[in-house]
């Protein structure tokens, strides 16, 4: 058994043990993702420019991308179909208590349904787990499951493409949702119309977004010249910046299973937000000598300060995604 998997069945929360385990082992993906996403390539493969009216509209109504998202994730992983399927279910009574909560509480589950949903759990946390000792050796798809992997990224490269190099990006990067930083931009706020020409630039070819960065240029030029500046500076990093990059994006990992458990108020302290990381780095490079992982911060108090720093953001974010339900 993985050592992170055993981290996980010792969190009292099995929910949020599931969470803090997905978040830790997948932050080295998330980086090696993000780094490329100016030049429009995930994982080497390179996604072709975009329809601009279609790419646009995806920052106003981004549903479509969402759901073809979680059907790509459903149709090529057995854990990630159970994931979503729970996700829409939590989705499901959160609409239902807020729209028609007599209803929820009329609904009672026996004991039959409770034991169906602790092995529905087991199963699903099983599956994962398998998928990340599959993803420490590398295994990859069969042939048939790569043609059809292939053909699938191919008919809907537009929304897969939005949702892996803007939606999850934006969220890590800037810890909002691309639709409300279109909005701000579209308000004309300098740091927000920055921000979003960072991440992508093809939005200086939005007719909206476009015109409110013209409008700088007569009345806030050093606004205009940042945003210039903004749109040909590379989100990816040479050699040198690489290692403290990576550290960053693990830090903000942390933070985030840290911001996470203080929202459904479950008391963890950071030696426990750090525990899924070391797990981890011991099953992926045990074999190489690491019995922690390298790129969190080494002390105690360097880590704890470093949380401090980065929690805010997620904890802010997180009351707006409480907000929108």
């Amino acid at each position: 058994m993985l050592e992170i998997e055993k981290r996980a069945q010792k969190d009292t929360n099995p929910f949020f043990g599931l969470f803090a385990a997905m978040t830790a082992s997948s932050a080295q993906d998330v980086y090696e993702a993000i780094k490329d996403i100016r030049e429009r390539r995930l994982f080497g493969y390179q996604f072709s420019l975009p329809d601009l009216p279609a790419w646009f509209a995806l920052y106003r109504r981004p549903l479509k991308a969402l759901l073809v998202s979680s059907e790509y994730i459903s149709e090529f992983s057995e854990a990630g179909k159970d994931i979503v399927a729970l996700v829409f279910a939590f989705r499901k009574l959160q609409k239902m208590a807020k729209n028609t909560p007599e209803k929820l509480a009329e609904i009672q589950f026996t004991s039959q349904d409770l034991k169906e949903g602790q092995d529905f759990f087991n199963e699903m946390r099983s599956k994962l787990f398998t998928e990340v000792q599959e993803d420490i050796n590398d295994t990859p798809f069969d042939h048939q499951t790569g043609i059809k992997f292939r053909k699938y990224l191919a008919d809907h490269e537009l929304e897969l493409g939005f949702c892996y190099l803007v939606y999850i990006p934006c969220i890590y990067l800037y810890k909002t949702f691309p639709t409300d930083l279109y909005q701000k931009a579209l308000n004309g706020d300098v740091n927000s119309l920055e921000r979003l020409v960072k991440l992508d630039p093809i939005m200086l070819h939005d007719p909206a977004i476009g015109q409110k960065i013209q409008a700088l240029r007569f009345k806030n030029m050093n606004g205009y010249e940042k945003i210039i500046d903004a749109a040909k500076k590379p989100l990816r990093y040479n050699q040198k910046e690489i290692k403290s990059a990576r550290k960053k994006m693990k830090v903000e990992s942390a933070a985030m299973i840290a911001s996470f458990a203080e929202g459904i108020k479950k008391p963890i302290t950071n030696q426990q937000i750090r525990a899924p990381f070391d797990a981890y780095a011991k099953d992926s490079q045990g074999k190489l000598g690491y019995l922690e992982d390298a790129d969190l911060p080494k002390s105690p108090e360097a880590l704890d300060k470093a949380l401090k720093r980065h929690k805010p953001d997620w904890q802010k974010m997180f009351q707006n995604l409480d907000k929108k339900k």
